[in-house]
């Protein structure tokens, strides 16, 4: 917008005098069969092309690199077609996708670069594409009176504004942190490395609510896998008691470069042992050790996922923040046993971010 208005207020209106525009389409009714080729037309002219070859060339592109983001483009273009047909729009602007490029841009910005793809945001995409649409055929009489092309302003007026509106009023509506901005598929793959990964933690909440200890990585684990993790279990008991004890973890943290205090060592040692033995078995040592390999394989997507779930940028998380990144992930909020139960872990601490990554492993 701002490089728009700079343009508006110091270059001379003539500069944007392009020529006479291209022959008008014989009047008449609409045409069905244009109607269904102009829709990827929109998508063409955001790289300034409206012929059918090249058109198609250029939406194969982009279905090659990000196939979700080709289809919500070719949807924001219907909306533009449908906008158009209700305000009675010309057959010129239809045919030639005209002002088509701003709905397509703003389904996809809202639809899947800007927020995770999913039904509720690629809705919202298609509304906002309707309305950028509207906004584009009502100021393009207005900006050629004064010889200026509109550009892409309704698809920054509606895509601003949208974001203005989500952010208060659909907070569990998560955006995506702008130096994360990738590919909507990179994006729907955090997505689920966070499902996942919060589903798989409420399962041991519960488990930990009702007292029940399960070592669900541990039981579905391979003879191989557990193999590995014997190899390394025997190497920390040093007196083959086939327990691990408090000193053993410990001068086994020391020898990796870990010095714990011994608060920290006992809290460590009591979340381990889960069934209240004293010692660490074989099972409860293993089942931490896949927790911690299948979320270390995944941290990347999961911390850029919840990146934007600290809003006051405090660097811990609120109940209140938990449950809208709970929201945005089809999960039910926090129980007053369960909020009750985090507080009781983290000591009545907040619960940072290093902290939420113990919760996750040692519930």
């Amino acid at each position: 917008m701002l490089p728009f208005l700079l343009l508006l207020a110091f270059v001379p209106q003539p500069f944007f005098d392009l020529g006479p525009p291209p022959p008008p389409f014989p009047a008449g009714a609409i045409d069905g069969f244009r109607l269904v080729q102009s829709l990827p037309i929109g998508i063409g002219q955001v790289f300034f092309v409206d012929k059918v070859v090249s058109v198609l060339l250029v939406v194969l592109g982009i279905a090659i690199c990000t196939p979700i983001g080709a289809v919500v483009g070719l949807l924001g273009c219907a909306m533009y077609l449908l906008a158009g047909l209700l305000l009675g729009a010309k057959p010129d602007q239809l045919y030639t996708g005209l002002w088509g490029y701003n709905a397509a841009i703003t389904a996809t910005a809202i639809g899947g670069v800007f927020y995770t793809p999913n039904r509720l945001s690629i809705s919202i995409g298609l509304i906002c594409a309707f309305l950028a649409s509207i906004a584009s055929i009502l100021l393009a009489p207005i900006f050629s009176l004064l010889k200026l092309p509109v550009l892409s302003v309704p698809f920054a007026i509606v895509t601003i504004g949208c974001f203005l509106i989500l952010q208060r009023s659909l907070p569990s509506l998560v955006p995506v942190v702008l130096h994360t901005v990738a590919s909507p598929e990179e994006h729907r793959q955090r997505f689920r490395v966070a499902k996942e990964t919060i589903a798989s933690f409420r399962q041991q909440l519960k488990a930990a609510l009702e007292g029940q200890q399960r070592n669900i990585l541990f039981e579905q684990a391979t003879p191989a896998i557990k193999g590995d993790l014997r190899y390394i279990f025997d190497a920390i008991d040093r007196d083959r008691s086939g327990f691990l004890s408090t000193q053993e973890l410990a001068t086994h943290l020391h020898q990796a470069g870990k010095v714990l205090s011994e608060g920290e060592l006992t809290y460590l040692f009591n979340c381990m042992d889960k069934d209240g033995s004293g010692a660490i078995d074989f099972e409860e040592f293993g089942e931490l050790m896949l927790r911690h390999r299948r979320l270390m394989s995944r941290y990347t997507e999961f911390i850029t996922y919840f990146l934007p779930i600290d809003v006051d940028a405090d660097d811990s998380i609120s109940m209140q923040e938990m449950n809208t990144a709970l929201a945005s992930l089809r999960e039910p909020p926090l129980s007053k046993d369960e909020i009750t139960f985090l507080q009781e872990q983290t000591g009545g601490q907040p619960l940072t971010w290093n902290r939420f990554i113990e919760v996750l492993l040692l519930t």
